[in-house]
């Protein structure tokens, strides 16, 4: 749905720009495929839905597909129109995803956008981070000279370091309560810097930064149906205070204690209604994400009690919200051209590529966190669609800017041949991508 709401956005911005300078439109279509459904307007343009809901696209009416005498122009045709306005229809796809995105942003910031303060929670020894001197409860304010309110924009000023051996400059600020609001100033030499962007999650953990996260209870919220949990008797609210004679004192403990069971009956010593109980459980076997069996009890954690102070919210009346939507594209929209030539020079791997299957699975995940997550993430995928479409590719919109860009030099069109070519070495290089992107996808799952 993401991607055809997108790709339906980018063949939008053609089709009426097109429209607007007379260049003839046969077919708009949502999908690929036969015509499941469609009607056509009064200009003969004709409106369908593929069954393949995947994408859409415009087809312009074109003087070699006309049964005419060679050289003679047809009107309305695509080919025949001039080069300036050629580029303009051209250039209208990825220009829409710019929109589309600048509007997602300002709509997310009018609904209003919740997010964390980046406060640390560990340090990793021997790290990056520790060498700097930072320390748990400082909470992340500047980024070289950049404020930074959340760890979304924490992460967003670290990427363009990856691959770099600069030293970078982080401000703090103490975020204990019981202590002095002291501000710091740390260097973080990246020499030595182990990360090859394939897993985003990673890239605080790889400087040795780990987010403050509350400590949980090893109370049980739910327990899931036919589960170990359940067999062995245990219930919600039930709170578990040892593993086989090992006390835990919160959810981490208990998860640390359970890791070391292999496919074993644990004793369970809990709290259930102001009383202690046992309970003999016998563990259940699952793989991890990547596919290494560890134990499972079946049950689910109570909910993350965050720090009011530590709750940020972003709310704007929509003529401030646009501003900060245009600011925001552009942000990313810079960030994501670096981030392409990083993975050019190789600095970054190119299991960093998302396909179709990771696109529906981030939509999924957005969409069940909120509508504001929802449109970030469509925002995000909007500028990389804009982008990607830019590339001096044949087949994709910047390589038919080439070709118009050839034409205006040379005073005629190149050769239907030399566009065939170039087309059909656009679609072994976008086909190997593609198929880069779908392995990194199923890896990832």
């Amino acid at each position: 749905m993401a991607i055809t709401l997108l790709v339906t956005v980018h063949e939008w911005g053609h089709f009426l720009v097109a429209r607007l300078l007379g260049i003839q439109v046969l077919r708009f279509s949502v999908g690929f495929g036969k015509p499941i459904y469609s009607f056509f307007d009064k200009k003969g343009t004709e409106y369908a839905i593929g069954w393949l809901p995947v994408g859409g696209y415009v087809k312009f009416l074109e003087n070699h597909s006309h049964d005419k005498k060679e050289g003679t122009p047809l009107a309305g045709a695509f080919e025949t129109a001039s080069i300036p306005r050629r580029m303009s229809v051209i250039l209208a796809g990825p220009f829409f995803n710019f929109l589309f995105a600048i509007f997602a942003y300002a709509l997310m910031f009018v609904v209003g956008v919740k997010t964390l303060a980046p406060v640390i929670g560990t340090v990793s020894p021997a790290s990056i981070a520790e060498k700097a001197q930072l320390k748990p409860l400082e909470e992340i304010t500047f980024v070289d000279e950049v404020p930074t309110s959340s760890w979304e924009s924490v992460t967003l000023r670290l990427l363009p370091y990856i691959g770099t051996e600069k030293t970078l400059t982080l401000k703090t600020r103490s975020a204990d309560p019981k202590k002095p609001q002291e501000e710091y100033e740390h260097s973080l030499d990246l020499k030595g810097w182990s990360y090859d962007g394939e897993d985003p999650a990673e890239l605080l953990q790889s400087l040795g930064l780990i987010p403050y996260v509350p400590s949980l209870p090893a109370s049980i919220s739910k327990v899931i149906p036919q589960g170990p949990a359940e067999e062995g008797g245990l219930l919600p609210h039930d709170v578990i205070l040892a593993v086989n004679q090992h006390p835990v004192k919160d959810w981490k403990g208990l998860i640390d204690q359970l890791s070391l069971e292999k496919n074993k009956t644990v004793k369970l010593t809990l709290l259930r209604q102001g009383k202690e109980q046992v309970r003999f459980v016998k563990l259940g076997i699952r793989k991890d994400s990547e596919g290494k069996p560890i134990p499972y009890l079946g049950i689910l954690s109570t909910t993350v009690s965050w720090p009011k102070e530590w709750i940020r919210e972003e709310k704007d009346s929509f003529p401030t919200a646009l501003w900060h939507g245009v600011k925001k594209t552009w942000q990313i929209s810079a960030l994501t051209c670096k981030m392409l030539a990083k993975i050019v020079k190789g600095e970054i791997s190119t299991q960093s590529l998302s396909g179709p299957i990771g696109i529906a699975e981030g939509a999924g995940v957005s969409l069940s966190l909120g509508f504001s997550d929802y449109l970030n993430f469509l925002a995000l995928v909007s500028v990389s669609l804009g982008i990607m479409n830019l590339l001096p590719i044949p087949l994709l919109d910047g390589g038919q800017l080439l070709f118009c860009f050839f034409e205006s030099i040379t005073k005629k069109p190149l050769s239907r041949k030399a566009q065939e070519i170039g087309l059909v070495l656009g679609i072994l290089l976008l086909g190997s991508l593609f198929l880069l992107a779908i392995y990194n996808d199923v890896t990832r799952l």
